[in-house]
């Protein structure tokens, strides 16, 4: 039986074509919530930006939140916190100044950015997101950190992080995390805090950064948007983010009716 479901949030509940969440996805959330099922993001995004998409009155149990990163119950009491090696925060620093590269930075709950150019304004119209503020790293603990243009130059400089890896989500950026993180540790987190086991959750995604996740969850699915391989490697693909996908996966697996 499905006691949790994990739901990416761009591509999967928030559509960018209409630049909000389908109705009939609400609806859905709210009703497996009502049943005892509990719903939580699995996302790349930090908490500010969830409530800059307006998610916030959507009855979430909980958040994985900057790729596992940091999890938070339903209420945002945290639950599970990975922040970057300072090690390799003292190396972003050096690059921060130099401003070769946009790189947004992730702290607690919200975001801002070393400096603006075009890649970094094209990048986040593309996710429906403002403009970060721009100010200085203040050696704060930073949790994910993400760079935009320039892919080649960002995933050789990247090289020489010890303790942090890639992932991939957006034609205009890759997001950095610690090397033990990822979508999966998240969930597992989420798990533990719960009490549910692996063979009790779904997972719902669209993208690269969902295959892990999709691979690890007992029901998988993708959305009919989704790219080519991540639909290969769910145990379901259903229809398109507008055209009640989310709602549609839930009804197929009997979770709705």
């Amino acid at each position: 039986m499905i006691k949790l479901v994990f739901i990416d949030i761009d591509g999967t509940l928030f559509s960018h074509r209409t630049r909000s969440v389908p109705d009939s996805a609400v609806k859905a959330i709210r009703e497996l919530e009502d049943k005892g099922i509990r719903c939580i993001t699995c996302t790349g995004r930090c908490l500010q930006e969830m409530k800059d998409l307006h998610l916030e009155n959507i009855p979430f149990s909980g958040h994985v939140s900057l790729t596992g990163q940091l999890c938070f119950d339903g209420d945002y009491n945290l639950i599970y916190s990975n922040p970057i090696h300072d090690d390799d925060l003292a190396k972003l620093a050096v690059l921060l100044e130099k401003k070769t590269i946009p790189v947004i930075m992730y702290d607690w709950e919200s975001y801002y950015v070393n400096m603006v150019n075009q890649d970094l304004i094209d990048g986040q119209n593309d996710i429906s997101t403002p403009i970060p503020p721009v100010r200085k790293y203040n050696g704060e603990k930073i949790y994910q950190f993400s760079m935009y243009g320039q892919r080649e130059f960002a995933v050789k400089w990247l090289c020489g992080l010890e303790h942090t890896k890639i992932s991939l989500w957006n034609r205009y950026a890759v997001d950095v995390i610690s090397r033990d993180g990822g979508k999966v540790t998240g969930m597992k987190a989420m798990l533990k805090h719960f009490g549910v086991t692996k063979d009790e959750i779904m997972a719902i995604g669209d993208s690269h950064n969902d295959r892990e996740m999709l691979q690890y969850a007992a029901v998988s699915v993708c959305m009919g948007n989704g790219d080519e391989e991540t639909k290969k490697m769910a145990d379901y693909v259903t229809d398109d983010i507008d055209d009640d996908g989310l709602h549609k996966a839930l009804v197929h697996y009997g979770l709705l009716g």
